[in-house]
């Protein structure tokens, strides 16, 4: 069965929907994590990297996951200012997201097993930022 799920339907939701079926939670944070990184690998910023702005294609056992609403994206070939920002966003915004998904993704995103000294360096940033937003 190939299922497409609207833009309209926020990723919270489908997380939710599939909280018992870690198998497929797992995907989808990991393929979220695989395609912010590619973002970033290539030095681009979304600059507003919401839940809703991932597109989610579910065929069969696969999880296929597209960014949209580009028209904010930048070029940012120096420094981490964007892309932490990228990364705070979607911290703030996915709501639905456990302590375990958050961990999930940062090392997904950093392509590592366990958080190394540079990963916990930018996962610092990130929740400063995120205090500083939700002060």
């Amino acid at each position: 069965p190939r299922a497409i799920y609207a833009v309209q339907e926020r990723t919270e939701k489908y997380l939710l929907a599939k909280e018992s079926l870690s198998a497929e939670r797992n995907k989808l944070i990991d393929a979220i994590a695989n395609l912010a990184r590619t973002l970033h690998q290539h030095s681009m910023a979304h600059n507003c990297l919401y839940p809703k702005h991932f597109f989610i294609q579910q065929l069969d056992d696969k999880i296929r996951v597209c960014l949209i609403d580009l028209e904010k994206s930048k070029w940012s070939p120096f420094g981490n200012r964007r892309r932490i920002k990228d990364l705070e966003t979607l911290y703030r915004r996915s709501k639905g997201w456990t302590h375990t998904d958050r961990l999930r993704f940062l090392n997904t995103y950093h392509g590592l097993e366990h958080l190394d000294k540079k990963a916990k360096h930018l996962c610092r940033q990130i929740l400063e930022r995120n205090k500083k937003k939700s002060g």
